[in-house]
């Protein structure tokens, strides 16, 4: 073998070599993304439950909660007379002894829902929601039921607390997934697009 052939070998094991510690050094580094980007997810996952659970204990909407545990009944009686805003709202005042006003109830409300957008679009952790609300939110829902329909005829719309709705309905029907969670947002697409006029 002559001396060009043997360095000419020795440069192609060089060059094979560095090649295979290239391709090594990419998949280290594809792995350590993939561990950052699942450690941000977890993050902002974790960040998300965080705002949810400060969120829903704060000292007025802790109140409004009560009030709907205790008095729901009280609550589906006045919303079948229709009453108006106003009287509803000094309704809420006197069966509550001045801790909760209409305002209050409604930030409530929009809380639920608030967390219901976020656990439907994948912004909050499936486990931690099915551990803490798979029971409270159909409850929930049972309470509020007269009253949601009362405040959909006020507002002439069916979208009020509609992914309440639809988090009350997965959660009742087994755990939760990716899956069911995008067909159901498929479905309430496809329905408001039909609902729009032409």
């Amino acid at each position: 073998m002559s001396a060009y052939e043997h360095w000419s070998l020795v440069w192609l094991a060089t060059t094979a070599i560095a090649t295979v510690c290239m391709a090594l050094v990419v998949c280290i580094a594809a792995i350590l993304t993939l561990s950052q980007v699942r450690e941000a997810n977890k993050a902002r996952q974790l960040e998300a439950t965080m705002a949810i659970l400060k969120n829903i204990n704060l000292p007025t909407l802790y109140n409004a909660r009560r009030l709907l545990y205790d008095r729901h009944h009280d609550i589906s009686d006045k919303v079948s007379s229709d009453p108006s805003w106003e009287e509803f709202d000094s309704y809420l005042i006197k069966i509550s002894r001045g801790k909760v006003d209409l305002e209050s109830f409604h930030a409530y409300l929009a809380s639920l829902e608030s967390m219901s957008v976020m656990v439907l679009h994948d912004l909050a952790p499936d486990n931690i929601i099915e551990m803490y609300y798979a029971r409270l939110v159909p409850s929930h829902w049972l309470h509020l039921e007269h009253y949601i329909r009362y405040v959909r005829r006020k507002y002439g719309t069916d979208s009020y607390l509609q992914h309440f709705e639809m988090l009350t309905g997965l959660l009742i029907a087994g755990p939760l997934s990716k899956r069911k969670k995008v067909q159901i947002l498929e479905k309430r697409k496809e329905a408001r697009k039909q609902s729009e006029p032409a």
